[in-house]
């Protein structure tokens, strides 16, 4: 197992923060740029003809005598990627508890955790040389025992991964926008 219990209540404590807000898929925990129907109050605009009248404020009304829609936050989960370099490089030094790889699969596991834990999309890609092996999307937190046998079963690295097209392939599968994680070294024979 990559973590004792006693760790994984710290890192369902952690959040991970996105700078700009992504459209979602499903209603989450995160503040969206767009209004919806939540119970956070975001902000007012004036009334327009066709407006529903149930999101007109009564309240604001009676005050001002002017009709003003109150506009609510919606909330929408985030996509997170997460991409570990699996070439031979990371695999240094050997027969080391401060192996590269090994110390990438943990910071994997842990930041997979945490999206798995706050009901993020969490999708996990093991860049090797041979073949890139994908884990996901999931969400939910019941995933992260699938998300750990995952890592741990992969964990070995192998090869030389070229990183500029292994992010360029990933890049092309058209995946959702969201949050993107790399754990790398950065070596690669072509400099």
């Amino acid at each position: 197992m990559l973590f004792d219990e006693v760790t994984l209540r710290k890192l369902e404590q952690l959040a991970l923060v996105a700078d700009k807000v992504r459209a979602g898929v499903m209603k989450g925990d995160r503040r969206s740029s767009k209004r919806g129907t939540s119970i956070e109050f975001a902000d007012y605009r004036n009334y327009v003809k066709g407006d529903d009248l149930r999101r007109l404020d009564w309240n604001v009304y009676a005050r001002l005598e002017r009709p003003f829609i109150k506009l609510l936050e919606e909330e929408e989960d985030l996509s997170v990627h997460i991409l570990v370099d699996g070439s031979l490089s990371m695999n240094w030094p050997l027969n080391d508890s401060t192996n590269k790889f090994d110390y990438a699969v943990r910071l994997a596991g842990a930041l997979g955790h945490v999206a798995l834990a706050a009901g993020d999309q969490l999708t996990i890609s093991l860049l090797r040389s041979d073949e890139n092996r994908q884990w996901g999307p999931y969400r939910g937190q019941q995933n992260s025992l699938r998300l750990f046998n995952f890592l741990e079963k992969s964990a070995e690295a192998v090869g030389i991964t070229e990183l500029i097209l292994s992010l360029s392939e990933y890049a092309v599968r058209g995946r959702r926008p969201g949050l993107l994680f790399i754990v790398t070294d950065l070596m690669s024979p072509a400099g």
